[in-house]
């Protein structure tokens, strides 16, 4: 771990403000950190809360620059907390076969686009005091790692955004698991892009999603343990092969799953 201090200032310029963070934060990093109970912290412009213990949560961007800021507030001390943000190569991958009404979508596909975006973005809105991002992540599924995160993607031969979670690829009806404990906060049943879709709230604006699945076997509002079944491997919405793509997030930053999950 990394102990980021800034010397204190006005009643006591000897105390400190500190926050333990991770010793190698990467771009992409789901950051648990630790700063003394009460200290008033925030990142990128967000109020971040603390876990009874002290302990914290955000997230650094894909493409985030090569420092970052935490700005902490303690009783006899205010300023910011600088940190170096590994910086990473992505991969360029080219995938073939996807149905070209969901690369180049007719006007009236794309306003359907757009809406489920939208359901997707309030989604990762959700801001609760729970406190499961603090246990560690399980496997969402057993698969082939058929896409990895940050890539460029070439989609029928049209660039396209950078592939921002992780795809497991496995035979229609694997069992799909979630990756944490949480609360439903999106189940839909056949989005245009991204098919039978959950998304599920961790807890101080850390989220997961599933996309691509076969079947969905929970419902929206409906508290599930980590590990338990929440649907299938599917090849729904814009997928050429069945394969679950799997997400991480802090509030609307997509994070790299392969940084929280466990080695295999």
């Amino acid at each position: 771990m990394l102990i980021v201090t800034l010397l204190g200032h006005a009643l006591n310029a000897a105390a400190p403000c500190a926050a333990v963070l991770p010793a190698d934060i990467q771009q992409g990093a789901l950051v648990r950190g630790h700063a003394a109970l009460g200290s008033k912290l925030s990142f990128a412009g967000r109020i971040l809360a603390q876990a009874p213990n002290g302990d914290f949560v955000f997230g650094i961007p894909f493409d985030a620059p090569k420092t970052a800021a935490l700005q902490i507030t303690g009783t006899n001390c205010s300023g910011a907390l600088r940190f170096a943000v590994t910086q990473r190569s992505y991969a360029t991958e080219r995938v073939n076969g996807l149905p070209q009404n969901t690369v180049t979508p007719d006007p009236e596909t794309a306003k359907r686009v757009a809406l489920e975006g939208a359901m997707i973005q309030k989604a990762r809105t959700t801001d609760s005091r729970r406190l499961f991002w603090q246990q560690p992540f399980q496997w969402p599924a057993i698969g082939r790692a058929s896409g990895v995160y940050g890539s460029q993607r070439i989609i029928n031969g049209l660039p396209s955004s950078p592939h921002l979670g992780l795809d497991m690829a496995a035979p229609a009806g694997t069992p799909v698991l979630s990756a944490l404990p949480g609360i439903v906060t999106l189940a839909h049943s056949g989005m245009v892009m991204t098919g039978k879709t959950v998304l599920i709230d961790h807890g101080f604006g850390i989220s997961t999603i599933y996309i691509h699945m076969s079947e969905i076997t929970v419902k929206l509002g409906q508290m599930v343990a980590g590990g338990e079944r929440i649907g299938a491997i599917g090849t729904t919405g814009r997928s050429n092969g069945p394969h679950l793509h799997f997400q991480v997030q802090w509030f609307q930053d997509k994070l790299d799953p392969a940084l929280v999950l466990p080695a295999r």
